[in-house]
């Protein structure tokens, strides 16, 4: 995605808006329900936001290992420029 492949992919972005019910971003003027929860029943719609808040979590989880592994990286950096 560089060059215009990243402009188009900003473009998409900005027609898209958050979906009332769900909060889910999706564009509006192709499709007239959600995608994300428009077929969802209450049961589903709270599975759904389960479902995000556990990537959410594993997400969280990921980054706190990347930042320790580049705080460990630094420090070695800084022993062996010393």
């Amino acid at each position: 995605m560089l060059g215009g492949g990243l402009l188009e992919h900003f473009k998409a972005y900005l027609k898209k808006r958050p979906c009332e019910r769900c909060g889910l971003m999706y564009n509006h003027q192709l499709k007239p329900r959600c995608p994300h929860c428009g077929g969802l029943d209450e049961e589903g719609l709270a599975r759904l936001f389960e479902i995000c808040r556990r990537r959410h979590r594993e997400n969280r989880h990921i980054a706190k290992g990347f930042f320790i592994a580049a705080m460990v990286l630094l420090a070695l950096m800084v022993l062996v420029v010393v």
